[in-house]
Order: structure tokens, then sequence, then C-alpha cells
């Protein structure tokens, strides 16, 4: 087994864990639970943790219209990211299925007409992929993440020289129908 050449100092070495790790947000407990209701507790305390409202806030029956944004933001999220069902998701904010259809379609036209929505959205999103499919730091080593950004560049290297191929092929085929045209004319 070949010695891999240490590419960073310390101090690098040091400065890239610490962005990794700020790139969570440790103020939330995580879990990386697949179950379903694991990831509808996670989602209540993304968005209580986003807006800092406790959740029986925004879950109360209540009509003011941060609380119906705030739930339909949670429905989505569980919607997204689980495969629970209408009726399942109604229970888990207290509501009835049609409610949290009316939050879906509601969803839609908030992430086409108002840019705060979306981007909390994106937010809590963000939030839970990197609590979930990002490695703790305790847990990422530099080589590992080096021999992953090797791999990444070899697959890049390998998707240009398709591109060069298939841009060599249109214009190839480009030259193939001009002259096809001229002998035509």
């Amino acid at each position: 087994m070949t010695e891999r050449k240490k590419f960073y100092s310390t101090k690098r070495r040091k400065h890239l864990l610490s962005l990794i790790e700020s790139s969570r947000d440790s103020s939330i407990e995580f879990t990386k639970s697949r179950d379903p209701k694991a990831i509808s507790e996670m989602m209540m305390k993304i968005v209580e943790h986003l807006f800092h409202i406790p959740r029986e806030e925004f879950l109360s029956e209540s009509r003011i219209r941060d609380y119906v944004v705030r739930r339909t933001l949670v429905v989505n999220l569980i919607s997204m990211h689980t495969h629970h069902r209408d009726v399942e998701i109604a229970k888990v904010i207290n509501r009835d299925r049609t409610s949290v259809i009316h939050m879906q379609k509601l969803h839609e036209d908030l992430m086409f007409s108002d840019g705060t929505y979306r981007e909390y959205f994106e937010r809590a999103s963000s939030l839970y992929a990197r609590a979930n499919y990002l490695p703790r730091v305790e847990d990422a080593t530099l080589d590992g993440i080096i021999e992953k950004i090797v791999k990444l560049n070899e697959e890049v290297e390998a998707l240009n020289g398709m591109l060069g191929n298939l841009l060599v092929n249109v214009k190839s085929k480009d030259n193939v129908t001009s002259e096809e045209q001229t002998f035509s004319n």
C-alpha cells in the first residue's frame, strides 16, 4: 500500500474540519433514523428552530397567517422526506386530510410567489439533509474527503470527455447536413 502525501498542513486541516462542522446547526438534536415518525418529529424541531416559536403555537387552531405558513412548511417537509400519506400527515399536525391537501397547494403557490417562504423551505430542507447525509466531524477524515474529491474529479474528467465526444459528433453531423444541403441545391 502506498503512503499518501499529506495535502494540508495541520492548521489548514483544522480549518477545513471547522468549516464542515459549522455547516451543521448544532442547536437541533438530529437523528439519522429512517423512521417516518422520527423524521416528522425532526421536521417539527427544524421549524421550531427556524422561527423560534414552539410547536404548540403554530399547530394551534389559529388561522394567523404566520402559523398557517409554518404548518404548511411542516406538512411539505414531511411530505417531501417521508412516504406519509395525507391522512398520516394530518395526524401529525392535528388536522384533517383536506387541510393537508390545501397546504400542499398553498406550498406550490408560496414557492412560486414568496421568496422568503422559498428561502425558509430550502433552509429547512438543507438542515435536514446536512444532518442526515453529512458525516459527523469525528467520523470524517481528511483522507476520506480527499479521496472523495479525487473520485469526483475523475468523474468530471470522464463527463468532460463524453461531452467532447458528443460535441464532435454533433459538429460532424452538422457538416454532413450542410454538405447534403449544398448537393441538393
